[in-house]
This record gives C-alpha cells, sequence and structure tokens, in this order.
C-alpha cells in the first residue's frame, strides 16, 4: 500500500469539512416541515370524496380524496406555522371558490358538510380530527293540496346569502334564487338554503299566473328564533294552508325530537 503524502491527506480533509459545511448550510435554508395528519371520525359512513383544504395568506394545499384509502390519516407537509385546515363533502352543483363554498344563481344548496380548524403547525405533525357538520337546512313546504294538484303550482325562493366561507362558516352574501318543483307523487316541495345572514329569505307561490303570496321564511325564522350560526344546521317545515289564511312553521330539532312551531294568520 503507497503512503499518503501529507498534503493528499489534507487535501481530503479540507473536502470533507467543506461537504459538512455546505450540508449544515442547506439544511438551515431548509427547514424541516410539519406533517398535516387528517383524520375522519365517522369514516365508515363517508362513501363520496372529501375535498381537503389548507390555508395560510393563500392556499397551501387542496386535494379530493378517497377517506377509505386513508386508515387512518391523510397526510401532507407543509411549511410549519399557523394555517387554517378545512375539509368539506357534498359540492355537487355548487363550487369551490378559494375558501367559499358558492351557489350559482338558480341553484339550490347542495348538500354540504364541512369543518374547519385552526391548527398550530409548529411542530414535526400535528393531527386533524374532522368532524364534518350539516351546513344546509331542508326546507318542507305543505300547501294543503293533494299531490294530484301540486303540479298546478309554481314556486320561487329568493334571498341575500349564496354561499359560506369554508373557514369560519360564515354566509357568503349576494342573490340566492331556485325555483324548486314538487316531490314527485307527494302533496311537498322541498328544498335547501345555505347559512344565512339576514332575514331576506322569502318564497313565492304562483298557480298559473295567479300570485297565490310571498311568504317570509326568514322573518318566520327570526321570529322562532332560529340558529344560522349553529354548527349544523336544522330543517325547517311550513305548512300553508290557503283557504283559511293560516300559515304554520316549525324547526326540527333532530338533537332532541322536539318540534318548536307558531301560527301565522
Amino acid at each position: 500500500m503507497k503512503p499518503v503524502s501529507l498534503s493528499n491527506l489534507f487535501m481530503a480533509v479540507s473536502a470533507a469539512l467543506l461537504l459538512a459545511v455546505s450540508c449544515s448550510i442547506k439544511e438551515s435554508r431548509v427547514p424541516c416541515p410539519c406533517y398535516i395528519k387528517v383524520g375522519f371520525d365517522d369514516r365508515e359512513h363517508i362513501t363520496e370524496d372529501v375535498t381537503v383544504m389548507g390555508w395560510r395568506d393563500g392556499e397551501l394545499f387542496r386535494k379530493d380524496i378517497d377517506v377509505s384509502e386513508y386508515d387512518p390519516y391523510w397526510v401532507t407537509a407543509v411549511h410549519k406555522g399557523s394555517l387554517q385546515v378545512m375539509a368539506c363533502l357534498g359540492l355537487d352543483g355548487n363550487v369551490s371558490e378559494g375558501h367559499y363554498a358558492v351557489i350559482p344563481f338558480g341553484n339550490e344548496c347542495d348538500s354540504l358538510y364541512a369543518y374547519f380548524e385552526p391548527v398550530d403547525a409548529t411542530s414535526d405533525d400535528v393531527t386533524v380530527e374532522a368532524h364534518l357538520k350539516k351546513q344546509f337546512a331542508t326546507v318542507h313546504v305543505d300547501i294543503s293540496k293533494d299531490a294530484s294538484q301540486m303540479g298546478e303550482y309554481d314556486f320561487i325562493v329568493d334571498g341575500n346569502s349564496c354561499g359560506f366561507d369554508l373557514m369560519d362558516f360564515s354566509p357568503v352574501e349576494g342573490p340566492f334564487h331556485c325555483e324548486p318543483v314538487p316531490v314527485k307523487g307527494s302533496r311537498l316541495v322541498v328544498f335547501r338554503v345555505p347559512r344565512q345572514k339576514d332575514a331576506s329569505l322569502r318564497m313565492t307561490v304562483f298557480k298559473g299566473d295567479l300570485d297565490l303570496g310571498s311568504f317570509p321564511i326568514g322573518d318566520y325564522m327570526r321570529r322562532l328564533n332560529y340558529n344560522w350560526d349553529a354548527q349544523e344546521l336544522q330543517d325547517i317545515y311550513i305548512t300553508i294552508d290557503f283557504i283559511v289564511g293560516q300559515v304554520v312553521i316549525g324547526i326540527d330539532d333532530w338533537e332532541t325530537g322536539v318540534m318548536m312551531t307558531f301560527i301565522e294568520q
């Protein structure tokens, strides 16, 4: 074996030291990420893709996932820092614009379920357990007519809230308009509305060219102390009797099974 010269040994040691310094500099320029682990407590009942999003002064990530493929967690990496993690299920005719779920004019609200959580992602990893909450109220209207007569009537619903913010569930201001049709073979007309910013929600009923009346659903809900800020929205039931000029309004409390009602003459 040939002896190693002092000059060659010095060069080898110098190169090793230079490599070590360069690696440490590189590591300081690219800090370790935080791994966001997102789980779903009701995964066995989720049969559609869920949109998972992260927001910090702009979109960090957005992914449509099949939760059955990620057990127990879907994982992504972000630069460390605070962010908002959101999840949404049920977007169909409605659209996602940034961190807003928006209902196009002429559509009813989708059957939307969502979740948000401010996350401190300053450690190496953080776990988010997403509990998807009901973001729509289904309005059931009975105008006291037989199913065979319902085709003679038209319904128009208008309001000033056209969606909600996925980051905090607050209503999005904008025109809401839909024209629901009666459920086939039923005496009911059913439609979905989003969270409301005011009491402007209104339904007008026509029979042919005859305007039978405009009903202030938003004002009815205000008088019943309906909570549009609840984590999950309750369904609404309205019965209209044109003969006696009476409107019965109820809210279905699915948690207690109690129906709150009042009668409008």
